[in-house]
C-alpha cells in the first residue's frame, strides 16, 4: 500500500521539450479508520468515530466487529449490515461508557464485506477519577504493624502491594522506576533517570557481581541519558536547566559530579567536555573562597543562598578529584562550623574527606552528629542546593551524613539510625520524594550496602490485613530482585485497616514498603503549598472541529521568590493541545519549558517572583465526540512536591 510517481520526458521532432507526471496509488478496496483518545478517565462517555471507505466501483454490505478495551461498556448495540455506496464512505459512531479503571488496553475494530476487509488497533490508557493519594509505610524489622485509612476511594482505583528489597540492586531499580514517573524535561530531571543506572553499574563492579542482562539495561539507559545530558551544555560552556546561556554554576557542579561517577563505567564520557566544565567552574571563583554567580541565577529566586551554593560547588569539585581548592575548602569549613547547619556540615565534611583533610573532616562530622534527631534523621536549617525543604531536605542531609559517617568508620550506631530513617522515607512509587532527594538517598544506600554485608538466606515475605493472611511469597538465598506481593487491593475497602508485614523462616530482616494508592473524590490541596492554581473552560459544550479555551491562573501565594515551579494541567480526552501555541508561549517567555505526557501538560518555570500571577490561555481542538472529565490539575514546587495545590474542571461535552 503505497504510491508511485511516474515521470516521462521527451523531445518533439521540432526540438520542443516536454514532460509529464502521473501518480499511481495502490490501496485496499475497503479502508477502515477509527479515532480514540490515547488517555481517558473513568466515567467518560465516548462516541468512537469509525469511518469505512468503499473504493470499489460497486456498493458493498458488511459487518462491523469491535472488541472494546477492558472497562468499556457498549451503550448501543451494533445490529445489521452496513451498506456503503460505490466510491463513498460512511462514519458510524460507537458509544462507550468507561465504567472502570483497568489501566492500558486496546480497541480492536474490523470490517468484513465478503472477501474484502480491513482492521485497526488503537491503544488506550484509562485513568481514575478524582485526586491521587499515595500512602507508603516503610520498615526494616522482622515484623511490623501499620495503621492505614482509605478515605472515599473511587471504586476500582485502589492498588496495594508490599515490596521487600533484599539487595541494593533492588533498591536502585525500584528508585529508577519511581523517578521515571515524574516529568523529566530539564537537565537535572533528565540526569535523574540515568544517575541510578550509574550507581547500579558501580555497585555491580564493586561487588564483583556478573549480571549480563542487568548490565545491558543499565548501559543502554546510561548511553541515552548521557547523549541527552550533554545537549544541555550552553554555547558559552557550563550547563543550564534547558540549555540556555548563561550557564548555571550550581547545576554545572551537579553535572560534574554525575559525569565523574559516570566515567568509572562509561568510556564515552568526553574528557574535553569534562576539562572545560571544570575550568568553567574554577573560573567562577571570586578569590575569597566563594564563587561568582551570573545575574540570571541571582534574579531567578530559585537559586540557593550564597553559603549553600558556594559550599556545594566546593563539594562537587572535591568529589570530582580536584585538589587546588584550599581557599574554597577553608571557607566551606568556617561557614559550616559557624552556622551549625547540618546540610552545610554534611557537604563540607564530605568535601574535606575527599581532599584527604581528615582532621578538619572529623571536626565537621563531630559537630554534625550533634544535629541528629531521635528518628535518625539530619535536617538542614534552611534549604538544600535545589532549595528543597521539609522531608526532601531531611533526606538529602541525612544521605550526606551517612556518606560522611562511612568515610569515618566511627559512630556506627549513628550511621545505622540514619540508614533506618532513609529506608523508612521511601514513598509509594518506590522513590524518596523529589528527584534530588532520591538520588542522594540511593547514593548513600549504595555506599552503605558495600559497607554492611548481608546474609544470604531463604525465607518468606507475608502480609496480613486485620489478622487475616492476604499474601505470601517464598524467596531463595542469593535473590537480588525486589520481592513483591502484588494485587492485595482485592482484600481492601474504604475505612481503617491494620496491615502486618513480616519475614518468616529467616533470621535477618530486610527493608520493605507497603504501598497504598487510590483516587479520592475529596480535595487534598495542602495549605503548605506556596503556589496557587485555578483552571477553567470558557465553554462546556462544543462541536467537533471547534476549540474551547482552557485558562490556567498560577499565583505565588507568598511575598518571597519561588524556585523551580511546576504546573501540571489535565486535558479533557477528545481534545488536542495545539503545538504552535505552546511554542509561541515559550518564545514570548510565558513559560520556560513544557512537555506532554498522555493528557497531562507539564509546565516548567525557573522561578516565580514575589506575589507574581501568571495567566495562560490554551485553545483545545475538539476531535472525538463524547463527555469527558480532565484529570486533576496541580501546581507545586518541584523540590517540595509533597505539598500540592489541586484543581478539578467540570466535564466537557463534545457533540457530533
Amino acid at each position: 500500500l503505497t504510491s508511485y510517481k511516474i515521470t516521462a520526458e521527451g523531445i518533439a521532432t521540432k526540438g520542443l521539450l516536454g514532460s509529464g507526471n502521473k501518480i499511481i496509488v495502490t490501496q485496499k478496496l475497503v479502508g477502515l479508520q477509527a479515532m480514540l483518545p490515547s488517555h481517558v478517565v473513568q466515567n467518560d462517555l465516548i462516541h468512537v468515530p469509525v469511518t469505512i471507505s468503499n473504493r470499489a466501483n460497486k456498493a458493498i454490505d458488511g459487518q462491523l466487529q469491535i472488541k472494546a478495551p477492558l472497562g468499556f461498556v457498549l451503550q448501543e448495540k451494533l445490529t445489521g449490515a452496513i451498506h456503503i455506496e460505490a466510491n463513498s464512505s460512511k462514519t458510524v459512531f460507537v458509544k462507550y461508557h468507561v465504567a472502570s479503571w483497568p489501566g492500558t488496553d486496546t480497541l480492536k475494530v474490523q470490517f468484513n464485506a465478503g472477501n474484502i476487509s480491513d482492521a485497526c488497533k488503537l491503544p488506550v490508557h484509562t485513568l481514575a477519577q478524582g485526586y491521587p493519594v499515595s500512602l507508603a509505610f516503610n520498615g526494616n524489622a522482622m515484623h511490623a504493624k501499620y495503621q492505614a485509612l482509605i478515605n472515599h476511594a473511587v471504586p476500582g482505583s485502589i492498588k496495594v502491594n508490599v515490596t521487600a528489597f533484599p539487595s541494593v540492586v533492588a533498591d536502585l531499580l525500584t528508585g529508577i522506576d519511581g523517578i521515571l514517573r515524574e516529568p523529566n524535561g530539564c537537565f537535572e530531571q533528565t540526569s535523574m533517570s540515568s544517575y541510578p543506572n550509574i550507581l547500579v553499574r558501580n555497585y555491580l563492579k564493586a561487588a564483583g557481581i556478573n549480571d549480563a542482562k542487568l548490565e545491558a539495561r543499565a548501559n543502554d539507559l546510561i548511553d541515552r541519558g548521557y547523549k541527552k545530558l550533554i545537549s544541555f551544555e550552553t554555547p558559552q560552556q557550563g550547563y543550564e536547566w534547558f540549555g540556555g546561556a548563561p550557564g548555571h554554576e550550581a547545576l554545572t557542579a551537579y553535572g560534574l559530579l554525575q559525569f565523574t561517577d559516570m566515567q568509572a563505567v562509561y568510556a564515552q564520557v568526553d574528557n574535553a567536555m569534562m576539562q572545560r566544565t571544570k575550568q568553567w567552574l574554577l573560573s567562577k571563583r571570586d578569590g575569597n573562597g566563594g564563587y561568582i554567580r551570573n545575574a540570571r541565577a541571582l534574579d531567578s529566586f530559585g537559586a540557593a543562598s550564597k553559603e549553600v551554593t558556594d559550599t556545594y560547588i566546593t563539594y562537587a569539585l572535591a568529589e570530582a578529584g580536584y585538589n587546588d581548592i584550599d581557599k574554597e575548602l577553608k571557607l566551606a569549613y568556617n561557614v559550616a562550623i559557624k552556622s551549625g547547619d547540618a546540610y552545610l556540615l554534611g557537604l563540607a565534611a564530605n568535601a574535606h574527606f575527599a581532599n584527604k583533610k581528615n582532621k578538619e573532616a572529623e571536626t565537621l562530622l563531630e559537630k554534625l552528629i550533634t544535629q541528629q534527631d531521635a528518628n535518625g534523621s539530619f535536617t538542614g536549617k534552611t534549604h538544600s542546593i535545589t532549595r528543597s525543604t521539609h522531608q526532601a531536605l531531611a533526606i538529602e542531609t541525612t544521605s550526606l551524613a551517612v556518606m560522611a559517617l562511612l568515610r569515618s568508620n566511627n559512630n556506627v550506631m549513628s550511621m545505622q539510625n540514619a540508614v533506618t530513617f532513609l529506608i523508612k522515607s521511601r514513598n509509594g512509587y518506590g522513590n524518596f520524594g523529589n528527584s534530588q532527594s532520591t538520588i542522594m538517598a540511593l547514593k548513600a544506600l549504595t555506599a552503605y550496602a558495600q559497607f554492611a554485608k548481608q546474609t544470604n538466606e531463604s525465607g518468606q515475605l507475608v502480609c496480613y490485613l486485620n489478622n487475616k493472611l492476604i499474601g505470601k511469597k517464598v524467596y531463595e538465598a542469593g535473590n537480588r530482585n525486589a520481592i513483591v506481593l502484588p494485587n492485595l487491593e482485592k482484600h481492601c475497602a474504604n475505612g481503617k485497616a491494620q496491615f502486618e508485614v513480616a519475614i518468616e523462616g529467616a533470621k535477618q530482616a530486610m527493608p520493605h514498603t507497603l504501598s497504598i494508592q487510590y483516587h479520592t473524590q475529596l480535595p487534598i490541596s495542602s495549605d503548605s503549598c506556596m503556589v496557587g492554581l485555578k483552571v477553567a473552560l470558557n465553554n462546556h459544550e462544543i462541536r467537533i472541529g471547534e476549540t474551547v479555551r482552557l485558562t490556567a491562573t498560577i499565583n505565588n501565594k507568598t511575598n518571597n521568590g519561588l524556585p523551580s515551579t511546576m504546573v501540571t494541567l489535565g486535558i479533557p480526552s477528545g481534545c488536542q493541545l495545539q503545538m504552535w501555541q505552546l511554542k509561541e508561549m515559550m518564545e514570548k517567555n510565558q513559560l520556560d519549558y513544557f512537555e506532554i505526557k498522555g493528557n497531562m501538560l507539564h509546565i516548567y518555570y525557573r522561578q516565580m517572583k514575589p506575589a507574581e500571577i501568571k495567566t495562560l490561555h490554551f485553545d483545545l481542538l475538539a476531535e472525538v465526540p463524547g463527555i469527558y472529565e480532565a484529570p486533576a490539575s496541580s501546581a507545586y514546587l518541584y523540590y517540595t512536591n509533597e505539598f500540592k495545590t489541586w484543581q478539578q474542571m467540570p466535564k466537557l461535552k463534545i457533540k457530533i
